[in-house]
């Protein structure tokens, strides 16, 4: 049903992704998405469009900018009505010291030159710098404040794994924060998670809603033995240009993934083939080089 196809820079970022749908006889275009690179490999911006009568059109871009210490500060947004931009939305980040992110702030810009706050996430940590918390506010643009809209607190256990997580909401009357649901957790010596309950607070009334138990199988295989192959292919031509032939000695039942790998070991091109002894993988789109198929 698509096909998805990347082009590389030198560093080895995507520089470009194609998206295509099959459209009753071939696939076409339906999307192209363009990244740009600061020195860091970090993405500065990034440009979506659609194919719109032959013509690929810009649907919507983003920007962004860092700090000194490589932080992502802010992302401005961008719609299109037409080949010029609006500006429509930001999204500004803030961090601790140790630079992990303590708020995102979501802003809505109101086309008069001003952004107006939307949402904001708070995050909290412990003092070995897991988290331990999250917390949102909706703007209250009427009474100009911050109202409390939900959050989440985790305690964590010595191995910094949470052995209770408590979801609130807002007590409408009183504005406070109510436990609405509440997970614990259970671990084994290997620190893997062994039962885990949940429990909602129905109208005070705590009711178990999940219950889970998790069982584990130990092993000590030292190495992995010889797997006889399952299915041979055959691909050709080799070279091509148009149209790869994928021949394999059984059917093949169900979807198969596709992928195009380049020498670099990117992948150019992925796509679904329905399942058979014969399959065929269009290439024309590709330029040329030296791929292999996975």
């Amino acid at each position: 049903n698509a096909q998805y196809f990347f082009n590389y820079d030198a560093s080895g970022n995507i520089r470009t992704k194609y998206t295509l749908f099959w459209n009753v006889t071939s696939f076409d275009g339906a999307s192209k998405d363009v990244y740009t690179y600061n020195a860091a490999n970090k993405v500065l911006t990034y440009m979506h469009y659609q194919k719109v009568s032959g013509i690929w059109a810009p649907a919507g871009k983003s920007e962004n900018t860092y700090d000194g210490s490589g932080n992502l500060m802010q992302t401005l947004y961008y719609d299109y009505s037409g080949p010029v931009p609006d500006t429509s939305a930001r999204t500004l980040f803030a961090y601790y010291a140790n630079n992990k992110l303590q708020s995102q702030t979501e802003e809505d810009y109101d086309g008069a030159g001003s952004f107006v706050p939307s949402s904001l996430d708070s995050f909290g940590y412990n003092g070995t710098d897991f988290y331990t918390f999250d917390e949102t506010r909706d703007w209250n643009a009427d009474s100009n404040r911050w109202d409390k809209s939900s959050l989440e607190t985790r305690r964590l256990n010595g191995a910094n794994l949470p052995d209770t997580i408590y979801f609130y909401g807002v007590d409408s009357a009183t504005n406070d924060y109510v436990v609405s649901f509440k997970t614990t957790w259970k671990y084994n010596a290997n620190n893997n998670p062994v039962e885990t309950i949940g429990v909602l607070d129905y109208m005070g009334n705590m009711i178990e809603l999940v219950h889970y138990y998790y069982y584990y199988e130990a092993r000590w295989d030292l190495g992995v033995a010889n797997v006889a192959k399952n299915s041979s292919f055959t691909i050709y031509p080799n070279p091509a240009n148009n149209e790869l032939n994928i021949k394999s000695k059984q059917a093949i039942a169900g979807n198969v993934v596709v992928q195009v790998v380049n020498n670099l070991g990117q992948v150019v091109m992925q796509t679904m083939l329905a399942g058979s002894d014969n399959m065929k993988l269009s290439i024309a789109v590709l330029q040329s080089g030296s791929e292999q198929v996975a």
